[in-house]
């Protein structure tokens, strides 16, 4: 059931992947640049998971049926390899700036709710640091790191 779990959670992605790159009304293949239909299109890892890539936007983009097959599972080359790394910061830097944003936001309901019910300082700063510790998913940020760190590796051979 987890790894079933686990697939429609990937699905997800990959449809909001879908529904965001596509929506300039043409797609093209990030190899030899023929615009695809929905029917011609597929959706690669650019790292491949084989190859400890990751399920995450940063590291998809759209293929021909043949360039996807002849490219099976080849590392990136350096210039992919830079512009993951630009991808992987940008996301990284977009879940800091939200997790910022929802920490002050829930801060500030907490301390008016302080104000409110004249309880503890304590208590009320035990639950910010909490708010805080879990705004973002650590499991994807993990993996992003680990991604970027792989990249890096990649790029100085």
């Amino acid at each position: 059931m987890h790894k079933r779990l686990h697939h429609l959670k990937n699905q997800k992605v990959k449809r909001d992947f879908a529904a965001t790159s596509g929506s300039s009304g043409k797609c093209f293949c990030n190899n030899c640049g023929i615009v695809l239909s929905n029917i011609t299109r597929t959706l690669d890892h650019i790292w491949p998971l084989s190859k400890n890539g990751i399920n995450h936007e940063t590291n998809y983009q759209w293929l021909c049926k043949p360039c996807n097959l002849a490219k099976g599972s080849e590392l990136p080359t350096k210039g992919q390899m830079i512009y993951l790394k630009i991808k992987v910061i940008e996301a990284l830097t977009a879940i800091e700036e939200k997790a910022e944003t929802d920490f002050q936001r829930r801060k500030e309901l907490i301390l008016n709710s302080h104000n409110n019910k004249n309880k503890g300082l304590k208590s009320y700063v035990k639950k910010i640091n909490n708010f805080k510790n879990i705004l973002f998913s650590k499991k994807r940020v993990i993996a992003l790191i680990n991604f970027y760190a792989l990249i890096c590796k990649g790029i100085a051979k």
